[in-house]
């Protein structure tokens, strides 16, 4: 057998070896524990319009027109998490985890005007507990305010992102989809009147 038939033979099986791979059913369910600890990072950048609507007046012809303000946030958070309990068995009130950030801060811009509110040293300690809907947040040491709520109860939270994942073994490209019980949480929403949000599991590579 000559060097290129065993070239094109190895090549043959790697590539039959490769697809038997491919074709094997994956769990990706998720396993979290209590007493994990984990390091966080998330980066959050977003921008759009505020759409203005001028006063309402008696002569609605003397309105001015709708204004548009452009409107960004850029928002960096590390800090590190204990899992205290599981979210998915966890009653209302149960303490899901314990975090310790040091970093969270954000820029906002509005217009011309900008803000840039950030946790204060004393409220670096944040418990998550299970809520109603969703998980909620609050510092031990003391009451947050609104724009220090808002930098710890971001999209994309540790506590929610495994909800994305498939409840049973999938194959290479195989779809599944996801709820308003994931999705509300993922984007901090208390509710969700319609959800159609389909994933799916990414080829192989190499």
């Amino acid at each position: 057998m000559s060097r290129l038939q065993l070239l094109l033979l190895s090549g043959f099986v790697c590539f039959m070896s490769r697809a038997a791979i491919s074709g094997e059913r994956i769990d990706l369910t998720p396993e979290p524990q209590a007493g994990q600890l984990t390091h966080v990072s998330i980066q959050l950048e977003a921008g759009g319009h505020n759409l203005v609507r001028p006063q309402q007046q008696q002569d609605e012809k003397a309105a001015g027109p709708e204004q548009k303000q452009p409107i960004s946030v850029a928002a960096k958070l590390s800090f590190d998490e204990k899992r205290l309990s599981i979210a998915a068995a966890a009653s209302t009130g149960t303490p899901l985890a314990i975090r310790y950030y040091d970093e969270a801060e954000a820029v906002i811009k509005v217009n011309e005007t900008g803000r840039t509110p950030k946790l204060a040293d004393e409220k670096r300690t944040i418990i998550v507990e299970q809520g109603q809907q969703r998980p909620m947040a609050y510092c031990p040491d003391g009451p947050l305010s609104r724009e220090q709520l808002d930098l710890v109860d971001v999209v994309g939270d540790s506590i929610c992102i495994d909800r994305l994942l498939p409840k049973q073994p999938v194959t290479e490209g195989e779809s599944w989809a996801n709820d308003a019980t994931a999705m509300g949480p993922l984007l901090t929403f208390d509710t969700v009147a319609v959800c159609e949000v389909i994933v799916s599991q990414p080829g192989f590579t190499g």
